[in-house]
């Protein structure tokens, strides 16, 4: 224990706080700036041209952002939670909505870089904020959505239905094939790499969602048993 513990602490909750706080805090200095140093960042592609001052920019953009996530994550601790069931729920829920977020951010570009070579950047400049938009409601529902479904079938499972382990297997992998289609569909993209990192996707999200709830709830109470 790197802290003492406080039984009433959701890190889920408390991350979240900060993670909104952070962004907020980190969009609206750097847009501030922006009309201010008048960089001319009016799309994410933009950000290729932004030069020296625009770095700068984003510098102070980024410690605003870290200090928005302190004070965020501060006021989100300060929220009791005296179940501990909720707690862990909320906590699970957060870690798999970040990680597969990141996730689903880095390996859909990537996908889409791998499927249209030299014409994704073509692309990115005309559907980056479309594309980026679509694949933070996809993923953060997709997240959600397997972390959920996912605690019901271990439900199941543990009732010895064998069903429930049929679910856990294959329902996250079905996910991430399914959010690869519908974050190509607009597009006429070839969706094999999109639907193999979707593939890739639960064994990534899974183990290590896994072991950063874990590790947070254990800031709640040390004796928890999961």
């Amino acid at each position: 224990m790197t802290r003492e513990s406080n039984p009433y602490l959701c890190m889920g909750i408390a991350r979240f706080f900060g993670a909104v706080l952070s962004l907020c805090a980190a969009y609206w200095v750097f847009t501030y700036l922006n009309g201010e140093w008048s960089l001319g960042v009016q799309r994410l592609v933009d950000f290729k041209e932004i030069g020296a001052k625009g770095y700068g920019a984003l510098a102070i953009s980024l410690v605003a952002g870290f200090v928005g996530l302190l004070i965020g994550q501060g006021i989100g601790g300060a929220v009791k939670i005296d179940s501990d069931d909720l707690a862990t729920h909320l906590t699970v829920s957060w870690h798999y909505l970040a990680n597969t977020t990141i996730y689903w951010m880095l390996a859909g570009s990537f996908a889409v870089s791998v499927a249209l070579g030299d014409s994704a950047e073509s692309f990115f400049s005309q559907h980056a904020d479309e594309f980026f938009i679509r694949g933070l409601v996809i993923s953060a529902v997709g997240g959600i959505t397997i972390a959920w479904v996912n605690y019901f079938a271990a439900q199941v499972a543990q009732r010895g239905n064998p069903l429930g382990i049929l679910i856990i297997k294959l329902f996250p992998i079905a996910a991430g094939i399914t959010m690869a289609l519908a974050q190509l569909s607009p597009y006429r993209i070839n969706s094999i790499p999109a639907m193999v990192a979707g593939f890739i996707l639960p064994f990534v999200i899974i183990p290590l969602s896994g072991k950063m709830w874990r590790k947070d709830m254990l800031l709640r109470s040390p004796y928890l048993r999961f």
